[in-house]
């Protein structure tokens, strides 16, 4: 199968960028290209040391927000009290282990935290200094999901749509990948609480899981705004962090970008990780370094060959135009990379924006279970990636 764009054919493969070599070579040929642990650990702590490292206090905890109504606010804040409360129990309870694992993360401590909290900023000293252009340009936010802890959930949209200028803001899409009712009825609460909302929400639910590529491309295809934010449903999002994406997307349609994640470990010690320069992926199945972004100031979006995945900012006009992602991949992995290789062949560009930050609940999963079913699904996903290109 042949990549093609509605403006033409794509490049061939002899003429492919550099990036998309990289990444077809990390592909097929099964190359990691790692740091080792120490290299890592210097990297990152030479990252927090030129940062600004500071605490960002939330003045929203108690707010009615803009797209709130006043059911909808007090809908929200009985749920996240209830929540709160039910989290004292848990880490007492004769199944804490349980409690403590679910989806890969530590759901006691999730649980407790509220909704808005203070939290650490990595982005590096100067961005509190830029300024950029008031956009008008529309963003339909997506989110797609499947037995997702309810305070990580709540936490990603709410985040999310109180740091989005309201003149942004078009639609917020949920997609319910075949979540268990039975074994997570509180997941039930969630089409209840966002119809209230005075934005337009369109919420879609399958019977069956379809797995993260397909029911992502599904939220994708319903999306009407100018942008689509395609989001993780464990992230956390600072204030001001869609005005330095706009800024690439608005200047360039065919460019992707990519906020810097700061990852939180919630099982063990409560760590944020910041990476700036680094592409991590699951396994290392796809890294780099980009080392030149010493020599330059760090507030500046650099280019990447590709991205994670878990947060990325792109025009629909763009998406329409590489007839979007995920076709023939199953389950979990790959739709990131598919993604990132269709737009660089196609002159598209991916950015990484140093003072767009994203904060990302790091899952610690069963090796025994979650990984080999997830090294199963991926594996042939590379392997459909790998064939649709060469």
């Amino acid at each position: 199968m042949r990549l093609r764009c509605r403006l033409g054919l794509c490049r061939q493969r002899k003429a492919i960028c550099t990036q998309g070599t990289v990444l077809l070579a990390i592909i097929t040929a099964g190359t990691i290209l790692y740091n080792s642990l120490s290299t890592l650990q210097q990297d990152l702590t030479a990252v927090v040391s030129i940062s600004n490292n500071k605490i960002i206090e939330s003045s929203l905890k108690s707010k009615k927000l803009y797209f709130e109504t006043d059911s909808s606010f007090g809908k929200r804040l009985e749920l996240e009290s209830s929540i709160q409360y039910a989290a004292k129990f848990k880490g007492l309870h004769k199944t804490a282990e349980y409690f403590n694992t679910r989806q890969g993360y530590n759901e006691s401590y999730v649980d407790s935290l509220p909704l808005f909290r203070d939290v650490p900023d990595y982005s590096p000293t100067g961005c509190s200094n830029l300024t950029y252009p008031t956009s008008f340009t529309t963003v339909s936010v997506i989110f797609n999901y499947n037995n997702e802890v309810l305070s990580l959930l709540l936490r990603s949209i709410y985040t999310t749509l109180a740091a989005i200028p309201p003149q942004n803001l078009h639609e917020l899409i949920l997609v319910d990948d075949g979540s268990n009712f039975t074994a997570y009825p509180e997941l039930k609460e969630v089409e209840p609480l966002v119809s209230q909302f005075s934005v337009n929400v369109r919420y879609f639910r399958f019977d069956t899981n379809k797995g993260l590529s397909f029911s992502r491309a599904f939220g994708a295809k319903q999306a009407t705004g100018d942008t689509l934010l395609i989001m993780d449903s464990h992230v956390e999002m600072r204030h001001g962090f869609l005005p330095p994406l706009l800024n690439i997307t608005d200047n360039n349609y065919k460019a992707m970008a990519i906020p810097v994640f700061d990852f939180l470990t919630t099982i063990g010690p409560r760590e944020h990780w910041p990476h700036d320069g680094h592409g991590l992926g699951y396994d290392v199945y796809l890294n780099w370094n980009s080392f030149y972004r010493f020599l330059e100031p760090r507030t500046k979006p650099f280019q990447i060959p590709g991205m994670l995945g878990g947060a990325f900012l792109i025009t629909r006009r763009r998406l329409e135009e590489i007839d979007y992602f995920g076709k023939g991949l199953v389950g979990w992995g790959m739709e990131n990379i598919e993604l990132s290789i269709k737009n660089v062949m196609c002159g598209g560009e991916i950015f990484n924006v140093p003072c767009s930050r994203c904060i990302h609940f790091a899952a610690v999963r069963d090796p025994e279970i979650h990984d080999g079913r997830i090294r199963a699904a991926k594996t042939d996903n590379i392997a459909t990636v790998a064939k649709s290109f060469l």
